[in-house]
């Protein structure tokens, strides 16, 4: 059973719930968002996951694993608020003004969260991985913090829920950062066929935007929904290419 621990983070104002599973011969780290659909589908939001620990062991990548929880409540405003670094944020379908907090999520897991768990160790690589809002955030912490994050995992990444602000997240790449970037898109993501196209459109257009700046892959999944299954498939290649094995 994996081990879940709690640190309360002074820019989120609560205890924010992680897991780390330590690796003693690596110095490799993989920070995951959505830590509670990592490992036990009890507690996973749609009882599926991502099934990291095994994705690491097929590939045979010895690395130290951790899974950091969102927000809970609010229906779920408050996972939105915590997965979005936009400076202005507002509910597409309500007009309603959010609060992001997703910049202080990112100072959470890089003065806090980092310190804590790599005391006694110097990483050589730091992967910053999730899906859908994880996704937003994986990105938007590789451009903001090049220089802790040299690989980055976006899966099914939620573009459409802030097309501007996600441009001026990916523009602040830099290819003397020398970073690595994955992204995917499955093809059945959504039921409504304009949000369909809307969802590969613009992965389609990250990943054009990002080619000529860094070592990046872009994957079309045919069929794949929205959910952890498809994730957890995809998973072990993913990683494969971010870490050349």
């Amino acid at each position: 059973m994996v081990e879940k621990k709690e640190l309360y983070s002074k820019y989120l104002k609560r205890e924010v719930t992680y897991t780390f599973i330590e690796e003693n011969e690596s110095d490799i780290f993989l920070y995951f968002f959505d830590g509670a659909n990592l490992y036990d589908k009890k507690e996973s939001f749609m009882g599926e996951i991502w099934a990291l620990d095994k994705a690491v062991e097929k590939i045979g990548l010895r690395a130290n694993l951790v899974g950091i929880y969102c927000a809970e409540g609010e229906e779920g405003r408050a996972r939105t608020n915590e997965y979005s670094p936009f400076e202005k944020f507002s509910d597409r379908e309500t007009n309603a003004k959010l609060n992001p907090k997703g910049i202080l999520t990112g100072k959470f897991i890089t003065e806090e969260l980092i310190p804590l768990l790599e005391k006694n160790k110097k990483a050589t690589s730091r992967l910053i991985g999730g899906s859908s809002m994880g996704g937003i955030m994986s990105l938007y912490m590789g451009s903001e913090y090049p220089k802790i994050f040299d690989k980055v995992l976006a899966m099914s990444t939620h573009f459409i829920l802030e097309p501007v602000g996600m441009g001026e997240i990916l523009a602040k790449y830099d290819s003397e950062n020398k970073q690595k970037i994955y992204l995917d898109t499955g093809t059945k993501e959504f039921d409504d066929e304009i949000t369909q196209k809307s969802y590969v459109f613009l992965s389609q257009m990250a990943y054009g935007f990002l080619k000529d700046k860094l070592e990046i892959k872009y994957f079309i999944d045919e069929g794949a929904i929205h959910n952890e299954i498809y994730w957890q498939k995809r998973l072990p290649a993913a990683l494969k290419y971010l870490y050349s094995l």
